[in-house]
């Protein structure tokens, strides 16, 4: 078989990353970028005949006149046990393991029954792993029959298709079914592993469940819809699927744990008919005891999907008690959704009886087409990170360039249903993002929903901590950061810390507007954000503590940036202290400002109120508008500097015709100088460019990694020098105590060749890697965040001499290449990219001395000095120039380990050590046409402790030496790393 890419048929690996906007001034709105949904779909080829594929079970072919078989339907029922006709698979009867089976189908001939990589209809718990299910039938029909009562295999039955199918699964690991140029005359349910139940108390008996790694990929696939008959429970694809943790028909039988993980679909090109797709499907989690369904993903792209009203109305990545870390992403495609009789479900993870967190669902450029949006009694569709029943918390959803029909009512980060009265229901820091997707009248926004509060049931509620943006869209219907209960029936709880963000060049009005929203407005407004760049109009409005208003336009000037037409009064805290009552904010570029010019910022005719008291604002009580720190006025007139406006001295808020608006001060009839108008307290260094310092930095972390993989490979950490060839790579994830925090996730590799003499070793090597990393800064204007990639690729050459003195070795290395770097932000409300190739070098030199403790054993002392330096880099990003000036860093490294010589092929060690870092560091500057200013400095000077621990093996008479290694910090490096070295001996 051969592979376009490297893939293992359970999972492919994928990467998405989200830079999480946390306040208005530190926007990282891209969600139209790739990182959202970095998935590779697997491009295989797949084998034509039985002798191309690695057999490590049986191999059947089907090429349109081989012998067809006759197979039970997988059903977990006796009374359902049934036999099918022109099928084609492996049945074993009460067989405990069956593994590594293939079935290649390239024509569909008589075909029409089930597909089976292997099935068993008994109770005994089965392990079937690594079967594959290949199927090309080159733009073919195949048509399925259907038994005598009409029906075909039901999805409780194990469906039409199934690389693994069992009544009792005790393990269902790496099944894959993988289908391309097809068409199928009917819907039916495929899926990579099936299991009716986990658990058995059959002989033998077994309570706990490994159904992982399992995949269903369809590329080029047409999936017609029933017209003949009804398939019975709905048409399922799912890389796994479970009825249910305990057999209905077994009582005695327990389920103590469940491992539903790393199982995935992968759709393509496709046009299919059915009822629900997910990468682990779990009918009912009912009588489970521990139960986690983590890491599945299910991904569409440039896909058609005709869905709903049928038994299974979702779609979805997950569904278990325990539901972490799952994907599901949607590209490029159109959903064709019939809501007529029953709602729909578009869902990360679909239902969690505890834990909904950190899953992600991206929608891009897609339509999801509501098919009927004219039936007043049709239901609706909603769109989902996690659903819970107690935490859905750090969920993701993000909605890229799409189109959402009329019944798409409902976008949420997370929902927490209280109604079976747990202890606690959170739905906390999750975010939703909009971009490029236009809202509508019906639809409601929410990043954390308590569905469902019961009071005097529940000790704990919140929806806090949640984020929503809009970018790009048509505005319209309602938002909520953080809402309990209902809009009509509200709960009590905490719903604090919220932000929404509406960014520039929108418009469209608001059905509803809020922060927080609960019964009580008191656990609702706290920390609640509300970052405006474009000017908006709600019809209701309320929960949130900090405005903060955004102006890049002097047409902005003309209307308030907030319109409120609720009827009602709008309510600001002036009276409870500077840390709990009310601020604003007010940032502007490229607007132009001179004295008198008015911000007009919130207009409610219905007038403004205190909180507390419920009388109207006065002049007084808008003095102690955030008083702790006065409201902040700032003009960027580059990204390098800013210029500061003080509260009352140089503006004041003023409430006058309904509108709260803030007024540069001064008298525009009589100025003191009429040549020179009243300036601002002055320009200054915009600090939110202090992140920069802390990216600098990043390159040094990456040159450290390769100075740690050299050393480890070949020199100090090196047991075994001879002649031959080596290759090894390491992962290490760190974060760094610099005064701007900056964590790193680096891989690096080192490819190379050592040649031994009696006296000296020598080798020259590669080395190459990839470091993403990501800092932030706190500023004047809230926390910058900075997330940015660098690769590098360089040479050199090293030696370990051998000294006179017994044991002492003398070692050393020189170094260069090339660095790539690329950083992205956003401050001065503009985001900003940095891209930059420079020149890096390093040496080392260190010395270490062997000396043997006892029969068996050795100890190693090692002390070791590196320098690392990069040139000079230069930036220019809009109005400004960035400068990074050169990095020469001195570290200092000193320990011991001990390692085992007793045995001829295996050799652990163990050791301890400490690394001092100096001038690590340097200096950055950014200027703009009129000033020059420098940035607080920032280095990674400190020490480290460092643990060490590994094994070198060697292979017998193979020549070959492979090595582990793993390594962690504790100081100004915090984290881990591991190591796979593998050295070929000449």
């Amino acid at each position: 078989m051969t592979m376009k890419k490297s893939f293992k048929l359970s999972r492919v690996a994928y990467s998405i990353s989200i830079a999480i906007p946390l306040s208005f001034f530190s926007l990282q709105l891209m969600a139209s970028d790739d990182n959202y949904n970095n998935i590779i779909f697997p491009e295989i080829e797949a084998p034509s005949n039985c002798d191309e594929v690695a057999i490590l079970g049986k191999c059947k072919k089907y090429d349109g006149t081989d012998p067809l078989d006759t197979l039970y339907s997988s059903a977990g029922d006796s009374t359902r046990l049934y036999k099918i006709e022109n099928s084609f698979g492996f049945y074993f009867d009460k067989k405990q393991a069956s593994n590594g089976n293939v079935i290649i189908i390239n024509s569909p001939g008589s075909l029409g029954g089930v597909i089976r990589g292997i099935s068993t209809n008994w109770l005994e718990g089965v392990s079937f792993n690594d079967n594959r299910i290949f199927i090309n039938l080159n733009g073919q029909e195949l048509k399925w029959n259907h038994t005598d009562n009409g029906n075909g295999p039901k999805t409780g039955d194990g469906g039409w298709i199934s690389a693994a199918a069992a009544t009792a699964g005790k393990q269902l690991s790496n099944n894959s079914v993988y289908i391309k140029n097809t068409i199928f005359s009917e819907s039916g349910s495929i899926f990579g592993a099936y299991a009716n139940s986990a658990s058995s108390s059959y002989y033998p008996p077994f309570s706990q469940s490994t159904i992982t790694g399992n995949t269903v990929i369809l590329d080029n696939v047409t999936m017609k819809p029933n017209t003949s008959y009804e398939p019975g429970w709905g048409a399922i694809v799912a890389g796994a699927y479970l009825f249910s943790p305990t057999p209905t028909f077994d009582d005695s039988a327990k389920s103590e744990s469940i491992d539903m993980s790393n199982n995935s679909v992968y759709i393509k090109k496709s046009n299919l008919a059915l009822d629900s797709i997910a990468g682990a499907f779990v009918y009912t989690d009912a009588d489970s005891g521990s139960f986690k369904s983590n890491n599945n993903l299910t991904f569409i792209d440039s896909s058609t999907v005709n869905t709903g009203d049928n038994v299974y109305n979702r779609l979805y990545s997950a569904s278990a008690p325990n539901s972490q870390d799952n994907v599901l992403s949607i590209q490029n495609s159109t959903l064709n959704i019939s809501t007529d009789k029953k709602y729909y479900s578009i869902r990360a993870v679909y239902s969690a009886d505890k834990t909904a967190e950190n899953n992600r669902l991206n929608i891009s450029n897609t339509t999801i087409n509501t098919l009927n949006e004219n039936n007043v009694s049709a239901k609706n569709v909603d769109i989902t990170g996690g659903y819970s029943y107690e935490t859905s918390r750090n969920n993701k959803v993000i909605l890229d360039n799409s189109v959402l029909g009329r019944k798409v009512t409902s976008v949420n980060g997370g929902i927490s249903n209280g109604s079976y009265e747990k202890s606690q229901i959170v739905a906390d820091n999750n975010l939703v993002i909009l971009n490029k997707t236009n809202m509508h009248n019906d639809l409601s926004v929410k990043g954390g929903y308590i569905h469902t509060v019961t009071p005097d049931k529940t000790q704990s509620v919140s929806a806090s901590g949640n984020s929503i943006i809009v970018e790009g869209s048509h505005l319209a219907g309602s938002i909520y950061g953080g809402l309990l209960g209902t809009p009509d029936n509200p709960g009590i709880g905490k719903a604090e810390n919220n932000s929404i963000t509406i960014g520039a060049g929108q418009s469209g009005d608001f059905n509803a507007l809020y922060g927080g929203y609960g019964a009580a407005s008191d656990s609702t407004y706290r920390g609640n954000t509300l970052n405006l760049m474009s000017n908006v109009s709600t019809s209701s409005f309320g929960g949130f503590q900090h405005y903060n208003f955004y102006y890049s336009s002097n047409e902005q000037l003309s209307k308030p940036m907030l319109q409120i037409n609720s009827g009602e009064a709008t309510a600001l805290v002036t009276s409870r202290g500077a840390s709990e009552n009310s601020t604003v904010t007010v940032l502007t570029k490229g607007i132009n400002i001179t004295d008198g010019t008015r911000f007009q910022l919130i207009n409610n005719n219905s007038g403004f109120i205190d909180a507390d008291t419920k009388d109207v604002l006065t002049e007084e009580d808008l003095k102690k508008i955030g008083q702790s720190s006065a409201p902040v006025f700032a003009n960027f007139k580059s990204i390098a500097t800013v210029e500061q406006y003080s509260h009352l001295k140089d503006y004041k808020l003023e409430i006058s015709d309904g509108t709260l608006s803030a007024i540069i001060s001064g008298n525009p009839e009589n100025p003191e100088n009429p040549e020179n108008p009243k300036n601002p307290s002055g320009e200054k260094k915009n600090d939110q460019t202090d992140i920069f310092s802390t990216a600098s930095l990043a390159s040094l972390s990456t040159a450290i990694a390769s100075d740690d993989l050299l050393i480890d490979t070949v020199l100090t950490n090196s047991l075994n020098n001879k002649n031959g060839s080596f290759a090894t790579v390491r992962y290490g994830d760190y974060k760094f105590n610099t005064k701007q925090k900056l964590r790193t996730e680096q891989t690096s590799a080192l490819f190379g060749f050592a040649f031994d003499t009696n006296v000296i070793d020598y080798g020259f090597f590669i080395e190459t890697g990839y470091n993403s990393y990501n800092s932030n800064t706190n500023s004047s204007y809230g926390k910058v965040y900075g997330n940015g990639h660098q690769s590098y690729g360089g040479t050199g050459l090293y030696f370990d001499y051998m000294t006179s003195a017994r044991g002492i070795h003398a070692t050393g290395y020189l170094k260069a290449g090339i660095l790539y770097d690329d950083f992205g932000t956003n401050i001065a409300l503009t985001n900003v990219d940095l891209s930059n190739s420079s020149t890096y070098w390093g040496a080392h030199a260190g010395i270490y001395w062997d000396a043997p403790v006892e029969n068996d054993w050795n100890t190693r002392i090692y002390a070791n000095y590196f320098y690392d330096g990069r040139e000079k880099e230069q930036f220019k990003i809009h109005d400004s120039e960035i400068t990074y000036s050169e990095i020469d860093s001195h570290r200092l490294q000193t320990g011991m380990f001990i390692n085992y010589t007793g045995e001829n092929h295996l050799q652990p060690y163990l050791g301890i050590g400490w690394e001092e870092m100096m001038n690590a560091g340097g200096e950055s500057s950014i200027h703009d046409q009129k000033h020059h200013w420098s940035l607080d400095t920032d280095d990674m000077n400190g020490g480290s402790a460092v643990i060490t621990a590994g094994f070198n093996y060697i292979i017998p008479n193979k020549n070959v030496e492979a090595g582990l290694n793993i390594k962690g910090y504790n100081g100004m490096r915090n984290g881990a790393s591991a190591q796979i070295q593998v050295k070929w001996n000449f």
